[in-house]
């Protein structure tokens, strides 16, 4: 999503032209300061009566990666309009979005979904609600640099074999679930981006591997014969688990305490979480642990202890096994 490649225009308000932001305290420094090695860095925003945009993007030769977070306070409908196509593995990290693209029907995305989608010089309008936050992260390529791994993917065989014929595309009909591995990568990436100097290699690295993990993560989540099948129903159900345990890091549960919070069985819980967000419950559950305790082991001063605390280890000693477990290095060695 190049900025200066696009038109955005609201029904109700209108052209929406985003600027170069040069000053502002909530944004590193080094967005401003010069050039860096990985690529050109832009920042640009935009806000008015409707709430605020902030767009932040990292660009080079095989492609860009981009962020985007739209603070909404009032309801707004959206056109964003490319003038050039675009080929771009697209995320959605907060809230559920509604949305139309030209030559698709309207669809929407959750949030933790994502999708390899096409677009020609085309149109896509987003339906965005007030007092809603959404962020959005994205890599978009140019074609080449998509087609070394054709022969490892038949889907994506098929989606590029669309695109070169310039016919709109998406992957997968179904958008797929963010995995907590994949979610930890863009961690990583965003990381990079905000607070440490662009490095090309260590950017590249990073976008590769993600890449490799959605292709494969879209090419597992089709359905098959006698797999389970949720109903919307069913998926909000999920979808409200998730928010609890990432709500009560810091309490203990249970499978059938968890079903019993939001009106489902154990069965439809375990397949269920596993469909849609791509790991098992208390996987998800110990990557979210890992990652706010990460988090604020690098934010803030909290003895470790309390932290261990926070993210449901009543024993320090156990917190420290599984934090290693999961980064290669005791949580002190980030207090260093």
């Amino acid at each position: 999503m190049c900025f200066d490649r696009i038109e955005m225009i609201s029904r109700e308000y209108g052209k929406i032209e985003c600027a170069p932001i040069l000053n502002n305290p909530f944004i590193p420094d080094i967005f401003f300061d010069r050039e860096k090695p990985g690529g050109k860095v832009e920042l640009v925003g935009a806000s008015g009566t409707y709430g605020s945009i902030i767009h932040r993007e990292v660009r080079n030769e095989n492609y860009s990666l981009w962020h985007s977070r739209y603070s909404i306070r009032r309801n707004m409908t959206l056109a964003i309009i490319s003038h050039q196509p675009a080929l771009s593995l697209n995320f959605v990290l907060k809230s559920n979005i509604n949305y139309q693209l030209d030559g698709f029907s309207k669809d929407t995305m959750l949030e933790q979904q994502f999708n390899l989608i096409y677009i020609p010089h085309a149109r896509c309008e987003y339906v965005f609600r007030e007092n809603e936050e959404y962020v959005f992260f994205g890599i978009q390529y140019i074609y080449s640099y998509l087609e070394r791994w054709k022969t490892q993917f038949s889907l994506l065989k098929d989606f590029l074999n669309k695109a070169g014929n310039n016919v709109p595309a998406m992957m997968s009909s179904r958008h797929s679930a963010l995995t907590p591995e994949m979610k930890a990568m863009i961690w990583e990436i965003l990381q990079d981006m905000y607070i440490k100097p662009v490095r090309k290699i260590h950017l590249e690295v990073k976008a590769l591997e993600l890449l490799e993990a959605a292709l494969e993560q879209i090419s597992l989540s089709g359905l098959g014969p006698g797999q389970l099948r949720l109903s919307n129903e069913d998926s909000e159900k999920i979808r409200k688990a998730r928010e609890y345990l990432v709500q009560h890091l810091d309490s203990p549960i249970t499978l059938k305490s968890l079903a019993r919070e939001v009106g489902t069985n154990i069965f439809k819980l375990k397949t269920g979480f596993k469909r849609l967000y791509g790991a098992t419950v208390f996987h998800f559950l110990w990557e979210e642990r890992m990652q706010k305790a990460r988090k604020l082991l690098l934010e803030t001063h909290t003895p470790v202890h309390k932290i261990a605390s926070t993210v449901g280890y009543h024993n320090p000693a156990n917190f420290a096994t599984s934090f290693k477990k999961r980064f290669g290095y005791p949580p002190s060695s980030l207090r260093s």
